[in-house]
């Protein structure tokens, strides 16, 4: 069957430092805001990907805090 141009899944992955008076969980919202203020998906989606998943990551040392949309 041929590839009608339909994909199922992309993502978008935007990554954020945290420095340490920051609050890690509001990085995450950040890098997700940014995401949708910047139209990161919309390439993935004129390109067929019908489900692109939103990562906000945030980084402090060796701690991670993800958030998805």
């Amino acid at each position: 069957m041929k590839d009608k141009g339909i994909r199922k899944r992309g993502m978008v992955f935007e990554i954020k430092i945290v420095g340490d008076k920051d609050d890690p969980e509001e990085k995450c919202r950040e890098a997700l805001e940014q995401i949708e203020t910047k139209k990161y998906a919309y390439d993935l989606e004129a390109e067929g990907y019908r489900n692109v998943l939103q990562y906000g990551i945030a980084f402090r040392g060796k701690e991670c805090m993800v958030m998805v949309r």
